[in-house]
């Protein structure tokens, strides 16, 4: 139980802020965190009925469980150290690109001193800055009113 609480159990609280962009963040964490407490609540429930009846061999289970994740982390779950929340975001927007290379990209081009971010957007011609915000809030502003 300690593994489990100092490395899965951390990802509804950490991890899905972190990965989702900002007009999605608040119902995402929302959804995130109750679906924690939800399975949390299930395990209570069931687990003095679960050990009662297979005795040692419950913990098995949860084990198993536990064990399960580690490919589900390693290949589903991409690392954002070291990334901004700018960069996390633009990890989502590639399609058909796995968003674990573009993050190592991403790590590679900053530890060589490069801003990737804004290299995309004096290739695409796009405003940096102030502007693209302006422009990304209206944009919301829209999609909002038409219900998008």
């Amino acid at each position: 139980m300690l593994i489990f609480g100092a490395s899965v159990n951390c990802i509804p609280w950490c991890y899905v802020p972190e990965i989702l962009p900002l007009h999605a963040r608040a119902k995402g964490t929302a959804i995130g965190i109750s679906s924690n407490w939800l399975w949390n609540f299930v395990i209570v429930m069931i687990t003095p009925v679960i050990i009662a009846r297979l005795q040692w061999k419950a913990y098995l289970i949860f084990m198993c469980t536990n064990l399960a994740f580690i490919p589900l982390v390693y290949f589903y779950y991409p690392e954002t150290a070291n990334l901004t929340l700018e960069e996390i975001d633009h990890l989502y927007t590639q399609p058909g690109v796995s968003a674990r290379k573009i993050a190592k990209d991403l790590r590679m081009q900053r530890a060589r001193g490069i801003n990737p971010l804004a290299q995309d957007l004096v290739r695409s011609g796009s405003k940096g800055g102030l502007e693209h915000m302006e422009d990304v809030a209206a944009e919301r502003k829209t999609d909002d009113y038409r219900g998008v």
